[in-house]
């Protein structure tokens, strides 16, 4: 899939399917210049860079973070004994655009209850349209996002392959 996100064109190496269309969904609805926030969590990964929001008890998990994002731990939280597929789709920040050939990194800025409602508006679109969907998570940075870096996790998991893709 290919889409464009603040005149940027990404490219997913995904077939078309749950991931790369909330990964899309996203980038319609979430813009990356608005005003800041500071959300962090408690830390679990060992890496002090990093701060993971605690995960939830239901089966959607939204979060933002200043700091860097863990695709390990959503795949891990997504897995779920009743669903046999779990797909994850990870978004970098890329050196070129449309418009610039030398991003050395990328600024988001948001509000925290704006940002989290796009998030929670987009999981809840995927499970109109996916109904069968097990668990699924969005995680987006704030903040500078450097060359190469993760900038979004979307972690999706459905009892088949299929339904996980689409």
């Amino acid at each position: 899939d290919t889409f464009d996100v603040n005149d940027r064109r990404l490219t997913s190496r995904l077939p078309s399917g749950a991931a790369s269309r909330l990964v899309s969904a996203l980038a319609r609805q979430h813009s990356t210049r608005a005003a800041s926030n500071d959300i962090t969590g408690s830390s679990r990964t060992g890496d002090p860079r990093m701060h993971i929001v605690e995960p939830p008890t239901t089966l959607d998990w939204v979060a933002l973070s200043p700091s860097s994002l863990s695709a390990d731990e959503l795949t891990t939280w997504a897995t779920r004994a009743n669903c046999g597929a779990v797909v994850t789709f990870c978004g970098t920040v890329r050196d070129t655009s449309h418009e610039h050939d030398d991003i050395v990194a990328l600024e988001y800025e948001t509000g925290e209850e704006m940002a989290m409602g796009r998030l929670s508006e987009v999981v809840a679109e995927a499970r109109a349209r996916w109904p069968m969907l097990g668990a699924v998570a969005i995680h987006h940075r704030t903040g500078r996002v450097e060359l190469s870096d993760t900038a979004v996790v979307v972690a999706v998991s459905s009892p088949h392959r299929r339904e996980a893709f689409e």
